[in-house]
């Protein structure tokens, strides 16, 4: 989002949302200081915001200043401040550096569900043939009939698979696993 009326009208749409003692209206300054901290992407504009009334409620301020957003931005978005850092350039090749920014313009959003990158690779002008190929058909292996030890759990699976019995049953049957009526109704074994 840019510094314009939309971003102002956003920040005005969830500046209701202010749990402060002392509301704070919405000046000019902190519209600058919260665009300058978070490059209008929205969900940053509103993670600040929730920081900054935090901040200032829990060391007792509750206002907002512009003093306090710049202070939470430094504090929270220490790890972004690089990407932020590109985008405040505004250089393609800085932001290209980072595959998930990209900067889009109204025609580019209005059209295009996935945007091109700001900075593309060359092709010194040659395009590539690209050959049409079909996915490799898919083979099915067939089944493996593994006859397996007497005393192999995976064995009593199989058994119970083919008596269509759930295999706690033919474990119990075989003596793996106790009846627990004996331990929950206090019989004996």
């Amino acid at each position: 989002m840019k510094n314009d009326e939309m971003f102002r009208l956003f920040l005005e749409g969830i500046w209701r949302y202010q749990w402060l003692r002392n509301y704070t209206p919405l000046s000019d300054e902190l519209v600058s200081a919260i665009f300058e901290e978070t490059q209008g992407i929205s969900d940053l504009v509103i993670k600040l915001y929730l920081y900054a009334q935090q901040f200032s409620i829990e060391r007792g301020f509750e206002v907002i200043t512009p003093e306090i957003i710049r202070r939470v931005a430094k504090d929270h978005f220490r790890l972004m401040k690089p990407m932020l850092d590109a985008l405040k350039t505004g250089n393609p090749y800085k932001i290209a550096q980072f595959d998930d920014l990209r900067i889009l313009d109204a025609k580019e959003r209005a059209s295009s569900p996935h945007p091109t990158p700001p900075v593309q690779k060359r092709t010194n002008g040659v395009k590539k043939e690209t050959k049409a190929t079909n996915p490799p058909p898919i083979i099915e292996k067939p089944k493996r009939n593994v006859d397996y030890r007497d005393g192999d759990l995976r064995r009593f699976f199989r058994v119970a698979k083919q008596e269509n019995v759930a295999p706690e049953t033919v474990l119990e049957r075989e003596g793996y696993i106790d009846d627990m009526k004996v331990w929950t109704e206090g019989g004996k074994l």
